[in-house]
């Protein structure tokens, strides 16, 4: 380790892999869906971002967000109605965290 140089090593099938998961989340559909859900304010975005990052746990999600489980059934009402998806379909809820991701990766 000359000059304090560290060298990462990368198996080809992880970098495959990698690749392959850049091309699913950098899609047009992450980026429209994401709009969709903006178009109802930040309040919605924190509502989004909160249920996706706790795997969907309606009731630590809002204590976490410091609301009552009908107010947040309500924003997840309007994210479906926004996206046109639901949170009950699970290739839906592939796209969601697809989009969950790519909010993360390319939004700050």
């Amino acid at each position: 380790m000359a000059l304090g140089i560290k060298k990462k090593v990368i198996r080809d099938e992880d970098a495959i892999f990698y690749s392959e998961i850049e091309k699913i989340v950098k899609n047009k559909d992450s980026k429209l869906l994401l709009e969709k859900i903006q178009e109802g304010g930040e309040e919605l975005i924190d509502t989004f971002r909160v249920f996706v990052s706790e795997n969907f746990e309606r009731g630590k999600v809002a204590e976490l967000l410091h609301i009552h489980r009908n107010t947040l059934s309500y924003r997840l009402s309007k994210i479906e109605e926004l996206t046109g998806l639901s949170f009950n379909n699970s290739i839906d809820i592939f796209r969601l965290i697809n989009t969950y991701i790519y909010y993360n990766i390319y939004s700050h």
